[in-house]
């Protein structure tokens, strides 16, 4: 027992000699008091629409016997609302071999949420939009693939960096 403690202390500075940990107490020494602020953001109206869409497809969905299975899905819809609140655009469903065959989730209200996004919404002479590597040509400017009026956080950070 001796033995391996000592052999153990021997291996820590070794490695200890290789790591370098910056400690909290470390750091605030050098650093500025954090300052957290929260801003809170409407939704766009196209938000509000998707989000109406999504509470109201899943209740839809679940007949009374699916209530009792409502743990599964509780985490799925979760994301999905997550990601509609940070921008509508992770939510799209390119037409791809992997949503072609049926690997959309209807338990979420995602099999028809494209009917929010404006006609032509992911093709290539609509810019660099959408996810996918088919998604069309390679922008030159940030504004060709950032649809910041689709989001109300975009907006704000749009506004705040115009302002800078």
């Amino acid at each position: 027992v001796k033995l391996s403690e000592e052999r153990s202390r021997e291996l820590s500075e070794i490695v200890n000699q290789f790591i370098l940990r910056r400690t909290n107490s470390l750091l605030s020494k050098h650093l500025p008091p954090k300052l957290t602020q929260v801003v809170c953001v409407n939704l766009t109206e196209m938000q509000k629409e998707m989000y109406r869409h999504l509470v109201f497809a899943r209740d839809a969905y679940m007949g009374a016997e699916d209530r009792t299975a409502i743990s599964t899905q509780v985490l799925g819809s979760i994301k999905a609302l997550q990601k509609l609140c940070n921008h509508p655009q992770l939510l799209y469903q390119r037409d791809s071999v992997y949503t072609s065959n049926k690997r959309r989730s209807n338990k979420y209200g995602l099999e028809d949420i494209n009917q929010f996004f404006p006609e032509g919404f992911g093709n290539s002479n609509f810019g660099r939009r959408g996810r996918g590597a088919n998604s069309g040509p390679i922008p030159t400017t940030s504004a060709d693939y950032s649809n910041c009026e689709f989001s109300g956080k975009f907006l704000v950070c749009k506004r705040l960096l115009q302002a800078m």
